[in-house]
């Protein structure tokens, strides 16, 4: 990919596996020096071992949590909003919990970091770019993810243009991730079994990023 991103640093959440590690490898290749977020100690000493980028452990389900956690990312000119969950149910069995949690990872993460990130840039009078990967489930209701989709949605209509900053929404494609960054305590990745992982997503994240 013929991107540059020397002398920028990127913030990535969800960044410990599957999609969000796929686009912070991308970055570093392009130059980018690059924060990576993940809620696993383990993978988050993995990715600095592979890509020999910043860490930061944190659980987003919690909203000091990822305050705390775009803040102790520093200055930050580019930021992808990428961690993720779902908790597969069918319409009638979404409990408020699930629901509340999915939004609260999904959408509500999305929100609290994004909003350290382009205060930030406002005070630096430095704009940069905020990527929210949303996903074709936020127009196609997908069986059994009645709360994934809804979150999608929203991270698809939670953008940013203040202060310099740019919002967009890639879409990753239907795809099951079961090395998602967020698998775990009955959470898959997101998508339709079987289908193999699309690289439309991350790499669109690129150009995206050295938008103006």
């Amino acid at each position: 990919m013929d991107i540059r991103l020397d002398g920028k640093r990127a913030l990535v959440t969800g960044a410990g596996k599957g999609i969000g590690r796929d686009i912070a490898r991308l970055l570093v290749a392009c130059g980018a020096t690059v924060v990576g977020v993940s809620r696993s100690p383990t993978d988050v000493a993995s990715l600095q071992r592979e890509l020999d980028v910043e860490g930061i452990v944190a659980d987003l389900t919690y909203a000091d949590a990822a305050r705390e956690a775009a803040r102790g990312a520093g200055k930050i000119d580019l930021l992808v909003n990428n961690a993720g969950i779902s908790i597969p149910q069918s319409f009638l069995d979404t409990t408020v919990e699930a629901f509340d949690e999915t939004m609260a990872v999904n959408v509500r993460a999305a929100l609290i970091v994004s909003q350290v990130v382009c205060a930030g840039m406002i005070r630096r009078r430095h704009g940069g770019a905020i990527v929210n990967v949303s996903s074709q489930s936020s127009m196609v209701g997908l069986t059994d993810h009645a709360a994934y989709c809804a979150s999608k949605g929203g991270a698809g209509s939670t953008h940013a243009r203040h202060g310099g900053g740019t919002g967009a929404a890639p879409d990753p494609g239907k795809c099951r991730q079961s090395d998602s960054d967020d698998d775990a305590d009955g959470r898959d990745g997101v998508g339709r079994p079987g289908q193999e992982r699309s690289n439309e997503g991350q790499d669109s994240v690129g150009p995206l990023c050295s938008a103006p």
